[in-house]
């Protein structure tokens, strides 16, 4: 018996195989369009997590307001805070905007001194509280009450904060931050700010030693070596607070006169005399320009050693915010 064999057909296996690679193509082209749109979505994430801003809001009163500006202003200088926004806050009902900013904060930082003020944001704290964010205290005080709006106080924050001055309001945020926002973030301990310094307005800096003051202040002002010295005495609080925008116009125009400025402060006034003088009682200064001697001294404790200065001294009086004009009306 015999059987038919069917012929083989090159043309239908052809069309077969056309078919079979054509549902091949265009599958593997799916799944390609797949994996680039997860691989796109995957880093599309990771750039948004990476790109999100950390932010950083500094509630610490408006006796502390210059420092704290001048203090963000040295800190976005850092490339390792590039990614760190920062906002201070003053003593204010906050904007619209500003509230926004507070309540999506990363870390919030509070001078719980002020209580009205923090109660008067506690539901904006508690918000930040919600998303994970951290609100701590570094001040002395902190109250029950406070502590049960759910600010936590850092020990270690306080002694900054409490120190004063620039130079550890810097150190501070940067010892926060480290905590958790930026890992490993270098920072310096507590700098103590002495009861009585000579103070460089420009720089900012503190000095307990004449020696130190005149070699840094001359080393930023070439050619000024043989010009004479004027004293300028003023508030240790001007000096921790930052607000030292007369000292700044006072020093300007005293060197605008060929005249160098040895700034220092100190109480009682009696100070005057190891700041403005040398160990033998000798003036430093061939004048003093005192902002700080007017009130809270014993005259007769305070006589004897402007004598041994032996300059004249301008009693200086701040117009605050007053014209001449006014203050001689007034």
């Amino acid at each position: 018996m015999c059987r038919k064999v069917a012929k083989f057909q090159p043309e239908h296996s052809n069309r077969m195989l056309f078919s079979y690679t054509k549902v091949w193509t265009t599958l593997s082209a799916s799944l390609l369009r797949l994996t680039l749109l997860l691989l796109l979505v995957g880093i599309g994430t990771a750039k948004a997590q990476q790109a999100a801003p950390v932010r950083v809001s500094l509630l610490l009163g408006d006796g502390a307001a210059v420092t704290t500006l001048r203090a963000v202003d040295q800190l976005e200088q850092d490339p390792q805070l590039q990614g760190i926004e920062f906002r201070v806050f003053p003593r204010i009902a906050p904007s619209l905007d500003a509230r926004r900013f507070l309540q999506f904060s990363n870390l919030v930082l509070v001078n719980t001194h002020d209580r009205d003020f923090v109660f008067s944001v506690a539901e904006d704290l508690a918000q930040v509280q919600a998303r994970g964010g951290r609100t701590l205290s570094v001040s002395n005080v902190f109250d029950p009450d406070v502590a049960a709006l759910g600010l936590r106080q850092d020990r270690s924050l306080v002694a900054y904060f409490d120190t004063g001055g620039q130079a550890n309001l810097v150190n501070l945020i940067r010892a926060a931050l480290s905590q958790r926002e930026v890992p490993n973030l270098a920072y310096a301990d507590v700098q103590p700010v002495p009861e009585s310094a000579w103070y460089d307005v420009s720089s900012k800096r503190f000095f307990t030693s004449f020696d130190d003051y005149s070699a840094a202040y001359l080393a930023a002002r070439p050619g000024r070596e043989a010009l004479p010295w004027v004293g300028l005495y003023f508030n240790r609080d001007s000096a921790v607070s930052g607000n030292d925008a007369l000292l700044e116009s006072i020093s300007a125009a005293l060197e605008q006169r060929g005249l160098n400025v040895l700034a220092g402060y100190g109480y009682p006034g009696t100070r005057a005399g190891t700041l403005f003088g040398d160990a033998t009682g000798k003036a430093r200064v061939g004048a003093l320009v005192a902002l700080s001697l007017k009130l809270g001294n014993i005259v007769a404790d305070l006589e004897p050693v402007l004598r041994q200065l032996d300059v004249p001294i301008l009693n200086a009086i701040s117009l605050y915010d007053q014209s001449l004009e006014q203050f001689t009306a007034s």
